[in-house]
């Protein structure tokens, strides 16, 4: 539709992309849709209503393989995949059929330390792999979970790093059983862990990583062990204590802390240790009218505590 088909084509991908000013203008080399504002953080997909195509994808894929050492041109590929799967629910099998999960991981690994390729690559495969479980499956398969534990200790005190790749963890390990086994071979509870303890004033990492360690603990006793040897219960209470007030925090982590636990009798006992019935209680006693009218926070602390005492 509209002028998105004009241009296509391998010369589409092989010229106008070093400066970045002439992408989608004329005499570029990039057809019009490719435009400067598609590659943008700032780019409003509201305003856009005509839903992109697989054959889009792949010129983006191609414009990545093409141009695969320059980490500018890397980056605003990644930044245009993820404005392209924000609005349009199909666009993310279209991307994920296209290759560009396996571009945009192949992006990560050259470049890994390049921290603003890094930020827009994760944020492209979280967007492409949320909620949909076959790009789950190719981001395992492209290599795309070790991507991202590398890009956390890579840059083990950029807040924002941390972050996205704890976000994008998530979207690729959430429901999925091989992930949740591939992450943690990967190293990811022992990175989301060292997380946790670099950064314990940002509610929103502590969120994010409770997140990931709800997620890759769960029905996986590896992983389970992994999250206790790597202190995971004293970091979870520890942000528990500094974060009393934050409900959504308390409700996050008291997951993580069951999901760790059941079933696990090492576990439970290194949680008991940690200080984690203090810390559910304080929630309780913190929070007494979220309680009465949040169901999901006050079964969650019930169930903690029960796991924890059972």
């Amino acid at each position: 539709g509209g002028g998105r088909g004009r241009g296509r084509g391998r010369s589409a991908g092989a010229a106008g992309l070093g400066g970045g000013r002439g992408a989608g203008q004329q005499g570029a080399g990039l057809p019009d849709w490719l435009t400067t504002e598609l590659m943008s953080p700032n780019y409003d997909m509201s305003n856009d209503h005509t839903p992109f195509e697989l054959n889009h994808f792949a010129l983006i894929v191609l414009v990545m393989r093409d141009h695969a050492v320059d980490a500018a041109v890397q980056k605003r590929m990644c930044t245009a995949l993820f404005n392209m799967t924000e609005m349009h629910d199909n666009t993310r099998d279209l991307a994920g059929v296209a290759g560009a999960i396996s571009a945009v991981t192949a992006a990560m690994i050259a470049h890994r330390r390049d921290a603003g390729l890094q930020y827009a690559a994760c944020q492209a495969l979280e967007h492409i792999t949320s909620v949909n479980v076959q790009n789950q499956t190719r981001a395992g398969s492209a290599g795309a979970l070790d991507a991202a534990v590398a890009a956390m200790i890579e840059f083990p005190e950029d807040n924002l790093m941390q972050r996205k790749a704890c976000r994008l963890l998530t979207s690729m390990i959430h429901g999925n059983v091989q992930n949740q086994t591939f992450a943690g071979d990967a190293g990811a509870v022992e990175a989301v862990v060292a997380a946790m303890i670099s950064h314990p004033l940002s509610v929103m990492m502590q969120r994010e990583a409770c997140d990931v360690l709800k997620w890759i603990t769960d029905r996986n006793e590896p992983n389970q062990t992994r999250a206790g040897n790597a202190g995971a219960f004293e970091a979870t209470v520890a942000a528990m204590t500094a974060h009393l007030r934050d409900e959504a925090l308390q409700s996050k982590a008291c997951l993580a802390l069951v999901r760790i636990t059941v079933r696990n009798l090492s576990n439970r006992t290194r949680a008991v240790t940690a200080g984690a019935i203090e810390a559910v209680v304080a929630t309780m006693i913190a929070h007494p009218r979220v309680l009465m009218s949040d169901e999901e926070l006050f079964t969650k602390s019930c169930l903690a505590l029960s796991t924890f005492t059972r």
